[in-house]
């Protein structure tokens, strides 16, 4: 099973949430449940050929909300990418 992701993505992501404020460890649990949920998504859409969340919309709705759901991917793909960003500005400032 593919599961997507590194160790050492993990490592940054958990130094990034620990950054943000999640010592807690509810963020962890989130985490992992989220995780764990992404995990039956996966199976299913990978039989069905479908590789992003557009292309299931396009095979479920049609090629319009194929366009939508990527009109909406794209600008908060930059947003989770400006939130690492500015995690790892965090981290390497200490």
């Amino acid at each position: 099973m593919y599961a997507g992701t590194s160790t050492v993505v993990s490592y940054i992501e958990s130094a990034a949430g620990v950054v943000a404020g999640g010592r807690s460890g509810v963020s962890s649990i989130v985490t992992g449940i989220l995780f764990i949920a992404a995990l039956f998504v996966a199976g299913p859409m990978w039989r069905m050929k479908l590789l992003t969340v557009p292309d299931f919309f396009r095979r479920q709705f049609g090629s319009a909300a194929e366009l939508i759901s990527s009109l909406i991917l794209v600008p908060s793909y930059f947003g989770w990418i400006a939130a690492q960003f500015t995690a790892l500005a965090k981290i390497a400032a200490r």
